[in-house]
């Protein structure tokens, strides 16, 4: 076994490709179903009780369990004020180096497939308990996982 192996697909969604040297770039990775919406459904509901509880915003819960208990993306640098925007990642700032602002980037959870999700429910879980919040029992959530088939 060499550990290669031989892929082959058939689309006809392909624009047409001007050339016999034209490129086509294609990116197979291990499929993983998407983050059901009554997982996030749940870590909101969760999340929620944790602000109640910290007197903070969700939002401000959501961005701290993503630094806690999500996907990191990246760390980047911008000039010092220079407005950062992106779609689906939360940044936070680090650190002003002199000239450059540091930012730390967290994948929002709607990017999240369903182990990802797990894996950042089980965080807020153990914070909301950690708190005296009432989380569902072991065997439901259990339960819960097999319907997102993790």
């Amino acid at each position: 076994m060499s550990g290669s192996y031989v892929i082959s697909f058939t689309t006809s969604d392909l624009p047409e490709l001007p050339g016999n040297d034209a490129l086509l770039r294609v990116n197979a990775k291990q499929y993983r179903q998407k983050r059901s919406l009554d997982a996030n459904a749940y870590a909101w509901v969760l999340m929620s009780k944790i602000a109640d509880a910290t007197h903070q915003t969700k939002e401000q819960v959501y961005v701290r369990e993503l630094k806690d208990y999500g996907q990191h993306a990246f760390l980047f640098r911008v000039e010092h004020g220079t407005k950062v925007s992106l779609d689906g990642v939360y940044a936070t700032f680090l650190e002003y180096d002199g000239r450059f602002d540091i930012y730390e980037a967290f994948r929002g959870s709607s990017t999240y497939d369903t182990k990802e999700m797990s894996d950042f429910i089980d965080g807020i879980i153990q914070d909301a308990k950690e708190l005296g919040i009432d989380t569902a029992p072991v065997v439901e959530l259990d339960e819960i996982k097999k319907r997102w088939r993790i």
